[in-house]
């Protein structure tokens, strides 16, 4: 028994030294406190339904520290094949402010009926920072949504 109290005195000890070393901050002087994140990685993917649906979703894959992770997927279509989103038609957007690790967001669209090109692009920054994009392929889809 006396084992037991003395070493709980010790890890108190041991304890109240690490506190004291840290030193005592007081909330006035913080100011604000704003999240920390380090690293983020989200991914597009493009995909078609079969039914005449595309989808476009940016899914945040990993997430290092605290983040705000805001987050635009945009699907764009084409008749003709193009790389360039300025050549073509704005479809879809979704947007969301903070995007946590292991969930995504959508933007759908049907093909009207016809074949055409599509593609995919994420824009996403961390904290408020600089955007990041990424974008697919230009993919050629079916009246359908089937990949061609």
């Amino acid at each position: 028994m006396k084992k037991n109290k003395l070493a709980i005195a010790v890890v108190l000890a041991v304890i109240a030294c690490a506190i004291g070393a840290l030193g005592v901050v007081n909330a006035e002087e913080v100011g604000e406190v704003q999240p920390l994140g380090w690293y983020t990685k989200v991914t597009v993917k493009l995909d078609g339904s079969g039914d005449g649906m595309i989808v476009a979703t940016a899914t945040n894959i990993f997430t290092l520290g605290t983040s705000k992770v805001q987050v635009i997927v945009s699907l764009y279509h084409a008749d003709e094949y193009t790389t360039d989103t300025d050549e073509m038609v704005l479809m879809a957007e979704g947007r969301i402010s903070d995007l946590d690790m292991l969930h995504s967001i959508s933007a759908s669209a049907y093909t009207g009926g016809k074949d055409g090109y599509w593609m995919a692009v994420v824009e996403y920054n961390i904290d408020g920072g600089e955007y990041i994009t990424d974008s697919t392929p230009c993919i050629h889809f079916d009246a359908q949504g089937n990949k061609i």
